[in-house]
């Protein structure tokens, strides 16, 4: 459980830029990454 917490830190960025920096195309690609490594990290496991 707190390693599946602990994967939100990587937001920090984006909460920073998002409340007080100017949006450029590079960051919205950035931040979809980031989202979606959070999401990949999160998804619930496979049984084989």
């Amino acid at each position: 459980m707190a390693s599946r917490l602990s994967v939100f830190s990587f937001l920090t960025p984006i909460f920073g830029v998002t409340f007080g920096e100017h949006f450029t195309a590079r960051f919205m690609v950035a931040a979809a990454m980031v989202l979606a490594g959070i999401a990949l990290v999160n998804r619930p496991s496979r049984k084989a």
